[in-house]
């Protein structure tokens, strides 16, 4: 759930061939799906060992007079230990009423590190990624940059959450230098049931390029239809120097589980 977040076959089919051969096995009581999506921050779990999950969703965007949307907002996640796990961001697609056709965004390839235990009150994870310059001129940023966060959450009474992460990049600019850019974002969050949560959330971003800092202001629920699938929205708003725009997203994720070789 991240604000840096960017079809599908190639990078799937790459990772699924990367620790091939595979088959897949039924666990007798797996663990409940848990996903980054829909907020802008990003919890601490990381997915089961030897699982692949696959994080989807379509947004749909009102800025002023003009509408936009993008899709799939795919980001894969592999669990290759107890502490690691894989991630990747597909680029993803985005029309506007400001240009004709489709525009793709970079490719981000990164891994998550649990670095605290979930166990313990406050669980701490840090993701280091780097993005590549694989999308449309429009949209691309021209260089490959890192992107380093922070993620801490801690369990309150009542089913409530605490969630917290902060992101730090250095985005290239299409040859025109360099700029910082640091998201933060904060969630309070409520579960009704083990499959049904809620949460609001405030994400402020600062940049070091001119008229490019803002809050995002947004709340949504998450909904397990199953252990390994859940559905999920969000709606919001952002404000970035004195322009707001509306958005809308609907997501829908699911996980193969124990994927792992065969001996």
């Amino acid at each position: 759930m991240n604000v840096f977040r960017q079809s599908t076959p190639l990078i799937a089919g790459s990772l699924l061939a990367l620790f091939s051969p595979l088959c897949l096995a039924q666990a007798a009581d797996p663990t409940p799906i848990a996903t980054d999506r829909p907020s802008v921050a990003t919890g601490t779990t990381l997915v089961p060992v030897h699982t692949l999950q696959f994080e989807n969703g379509i947004t749909w965007t009102r800025d002023q007079s003009t509408n936009s949307g993008d899709a799939p907002e795919t980001e894969l996640r592999f669990g290759l230990t107890n502490r690691v796990e894989l991630e990747a961001f597909v680029p993803n697609l985005n029309w506007s009423g400001a240009f004709s056709g489709v525009r793709t965004t970079d490719l981000s390839l990164g891994a998550k590190i649990r670095i605290a235990s979930d166990k313990r009150n406050w669980p701490v994870s840090i993701v280091g990624a780097l993005t590549f310059p694989t999308g449309s001129q429009e949209l691309t940023s021209g260089g490959v940059d890192p992107v380093a966060l922070v993620t801490v959450q801690h369990n309150l009474p009542h089913n409530f959450q605490l969630v917290g992460s902060g992101t730090l990049a250095s985005l290239s600019t299409n040859g025109s230098g360099r700029v910082a850019q640091s998201q933060l974002a904060f969630d309070l969050g409520w579960c009704a049931n083990a499959r049904t949560c809620f949460y609001a959330e405030e994400a402020p971003f600062l940049s070091t390029a001119q008229n490019s800092s803002g809050t995002t202001t947004d709340g949504g629920m998450t909904f397990g239809v199953t252990t390994r699938t859940q559905v999920d929205w969000r709606v919001g708003t952002t404000v970035e120097n004195g322009d707001h725009s509306f958005f809308a997203t609907l997501g829908y994720s699911f996980r193969l589980d124990h994927l792992r070789p065969r001996h």
